[in-house]
C-alpha cells in the first residue's frame, strides 16, 4: 500500500503554508484524494500531487505568480529533463 500524505505533511515537505495548499487546490491547480477518517474528511496528497506542489513552489520561490508557476510545474513533472 502507497502512503499517501495529509496537508501538514505535504507542508512541511514541500516547505509551503497549509493556506497556499489550500489555495492551489481553490484554483484548481491540485487536487487531493478525499478520505473518510472517524467523523471527518481529510485531504489525503498522492506521491505525483506532492512532486507537482514542490515543483510549483520552487518556482514561485523563484518569483513566478502562481498561475505560471502551475504551468511551469507541470510542464516539469510531465517532462523531467534527464541529467
Amino acid at each position: 500500500m502507497v502512503h499517501e500524505l495529509r496537508i501538514s505533511e505535504v507542508s512541511k515537505q514541500a516547505g509551503v503554508s497549509t493556506d497556499l495548499l489550500r489555495y492551489l487546490e481553490s484554483k484548481g491547480f491540485v487536487e487531493p484524494k478525499w478520505i473518510q477518517l472517524k467523523q471527518r474528511t481529510v485531504r489525503d496528497y498522492p506521491e505525483d500531487q506532492v512532486e507537482l506542489i514542490k515543483a510549483i513552489a520552487q518556482y514561485i520561490n523563484e518569483g513566478f505568480k502562481h498561475d505560471i508557476a502551475f504551468e511551469k510545474a507541470k510542464s516539469h513533472v510531465s517532462n523531467p529533463k534527464l541529467l
